[in-house]
């Protein structure tokens, strides 16, 4: 994961603010794309985001129960 830190996948595109942008890096936190992006007023979210409710789904597929909804990670 932190080698890909440094690396934009779409290097040269010009953000407007508008956009959405999820890496789904989440080691580190921030990487290059998710800080042009923040910087240029989008919404991001990071990676961390999905590999949590990615293990809220497996939980409840090897248990048969729902995740605890007062089990709330913190990202």
């Amino acid at each position: 994961m932190d080698s890909d830190a440094d690396c934009n996948p779409i290097e040269g595109f010009k953000f407007s603010g508008k956009e959405i942008v999820y890496d789904i890096i989440y080691k580190p936190k921030y990487t290059k794309i998710l800080k042009e992006a923040e910087r240029c007023g989008c919404r991001i979210h990071f990676g961390a985001e999905m590999l949590i409710e990615q293990g809220k789904l497996q939980f409840e597929a090897f248990t048969g129960y729902h995740y605890p909804k007062n089990l709330n990670p913190e990202i």
